[in-house]
């Protein structure tokens, strides 16, 4: 739920600057409950609901000249981290900043019916993520009725209709289908719009103070696009965030099954060694790792974070990815042929990182 405000003064004859801050709150739901695990002895596989509540702001800026519109919005503002879990156990989510840039224009494409056309293109960037655009269409009949399409690239479509009920009172609707493979995560967005504009006197608006009164109409309508559009793309955000929750749950869920958290497992000639085939694991290079003793600090699904990590170790250890076909990337900070070597190896490198393991290859 958010509450909105802006402000529009003029700069000089035909150029205007907007300014518009909202704020709000957002309830946010993660249900792990039901996560597919394979180790139910996990207390953090098996919790209930968790629901966090946290406040967010969003700001924007546009300027105005003639029929042109170019605005940047700052989303997220306050880039405020959900925690799931007050352990340590480190399962959260971050509301990360956005920066939106926006540019839009007003064609008449008939004066006598009283047709308009606002073509729109919209980028957004945010850290660790490739620059996304939106490109929208939305068409206005005397003012009074809209309509529109819009294409987010690589991610969804969308259409939104709206009406003007009478001089101060605007109410819209937009719907958008994901039509990637995110779709199974989330199923379109709905959003009902309401705006009411202050101000005006009894005896009526003049026809200059209705054209000014349309342009902010306009505008908050534009904000608003950009906002529901952001909201939307915060959806997709989400369930990329839940999908990295997974990730770590199934390193977790390595760990246990390893003895990292006092489990015996069954392959293990000690409780500190997995027992591997060689033949399994291959490296960076696609060739099958030699046997010995490798030292492990981190375990991903995900390719490019297993890198992301080995890049993090340059200049302190001689990292290496592996990789056991079909599973999971393993970062290797340490290869020996010497079992003690190994484990006096990993024992110090625990006091950096607690998660760290070794793994004996046959």
């Amino acid at each position: 739920m958010y509450s909105s405000y802006s402000y529009r003064f003029a700069l000089a004859t035909d150029h205007d600057l907007t300014l518009g801050l909202s704020a709000g709150v957002i309830d946010n739901k993660v249900d792990f409950s039901n996560a597919e695990a394979k180790d139910v002895n996990d207390p953090l596989l098996y919790g209930q609901m968790q629901r966090k509540v946290t406040v967010d702001a969003n700001f924007g800026i546009a300027y105005m000249w003639k029929d042109l519109n170019v605005g940047i919005s700052v989303p997220q503002l306050l880039g405020n981290k959900i925690n799931y879990n007050e352990t340590n156990t480190n399962v959260y989510t971050t509301l990360k900043r956005h920066l939106i840039a926006s540019v839009s224009y007003d064609l008449t494409l008939s004066e006598s019916a009283e047709i308009d056309f606002y073509p729109s293109v919209m980028m957004r960037y945010v850290k660790g993520a490739p620059v996304q655009f939106d490109i929208n269409a939305n068409f206005s009949w005397k003012d009074i009725l809209r309509a529109g399409i819009s294409y987010r690239f690589d991610y969804a479509i969308g259409f939104n209709i709206g009406a003007k009920l009478n001089k101060n009172l605007i109410a819209g609707y937009t719907y958008e289908y994901v039509y990637t493979n995110l779709n199974s995560y989330s199923g379109g967005g709905h959003e009902v719009m309401l705006g009411f504009t202050f101000g005006g006197n009894s005896g009526g608006l003049s026809d200059e103070d209705l054209n000014s009164l349309n342009d902010r109409i306009d505008q908050a309508e534009a904000t608003n696009d950009s906002l529901a559009n952001e909201l939307n793309k915060k959806d997709a955000e989400h369930d990329a965030e839940i999908e990295k929750l997974n990730e770590e749950i199934e390193i977790l869920k390595l760990e246990t099954e390893t003895g990292m958290n006092g489990i015996p497992n069954g392959n293990q000639d000690n409780s500190e060694v997995r027992v591997e085939n060689a033949a399994d694991f291959e490296d960076e290079n696609g060739v099958t790792l030699p046997t010995g003793f490798y030292v492990v600090m981190g375990a991903f699904k995900n390719k490019d974070n297993a890198f992301n990590l080995k890049k993090s170790f340059a200049g302190k250890y001689p990292a290496a990815v592996i990789y056991k076909r079909g599973e999971l990337y393993y970062v290797n900070v340490f290869y020996t042929q010497n079992e003690a070597s190994a484990l006096t190896f990993a024992e110090e490198r625990r006091k950096e990182q607690p998660d760290v393991w070794v793994f004996q290859l046959k």
